[in-house]
């Protein structure tokens, strides 16, 4: 099938729906060559997170490896399982990967541990990396093979609990913070002038203003 797509054929959905499943490509680039690679779930909320890992890891939680991945400020999680699925009659054995990067707290973790997933494989990348699991420039090969970068990882129990708080510089970063961080990333660097400008002004106005009595 894949050499017959570099000859110009579109893959019926059901071969597609297994493409898409073993190298977690979205459908959008590989169809209309629009958005990013591939796909990543982006959550702006620790509620929001827990919501999209109980749908993950309900159906099967046993069978699932949880990875998070930290720069300076920033957190993702990756959950990897080996999978499979039906062809045309034949078995496909694939690693399903899904990656949710933006705000992840206590209530992730409790739905984590409600399922059975007691251990954490903790990862430090740099940010340019983090860059690029964010932009979905990252797939399941480059994640999961023998050097890739699910195997550069450290085991963290969470039987007890554990805290993503803290910035790799030691700073804490509220879920509230590393949202406004992750947003203003994205921004451009006018839109980063102009929104540097702005704090700067209401500084000055605190400044200004008298002590209250």
């Amino acid at each position: 099938m894949v050499t017959r797509m570099f000859r110009g054929e579109v893959p019926s959905p059901e071969y597609l729906a297994v493409i898409c499943a073993a190298e977690n490509i979205n459908l959008n680039w590989l169809i209309l060559n629009r958005g990013p690679v591939f796909l990543v779930h982006h959550s702006y909320s620790d509620g929001q997170t827990a919501r999209l890992l109980d749908a993950f890891v309900g159906d099967s939680p046993m069978s699932w490896n949880a990875y998070v991945i930290r720069d300076e400020a920033r957190l993702a999680l990756a959950l990897h399982r080996s999978n499979q699925t039906e062809l045309k009659g034949e078995i496909i054995d694939y690693d399903q990967v899904e990656l949710v990067v933006g705000v992840i707290g206590s209530l992730s973790f409790d739905v984590l541990r409600r399922h059975g997933v007691l251990q954490i494989r903790e990862i430090a990348v740099p940010v340019a990396t983090m860059d690029r699991l964010i932009g979905g420039e990252v797939g399941t090969f480059e994640l999961i093979r023998e050097d890739g970068l699910l195997e550069r990882y450290k085991p963290l129990d969470l039987k007890d609990g554990f805290d993503f708080g803290e910035s790799a510089t030691g700073h804490p970063m509220e879920p509230d913070e590393l949202a406004l961080l992750e947003r203003y990333r994205r921004l451009t660097p006018d839109d980063k002038a102009r929104l540097v400008a702005i704090g700067e002004a209401l500084g000055e106005v605190e400044r200004q203003e008298p002590e209250s009595q």
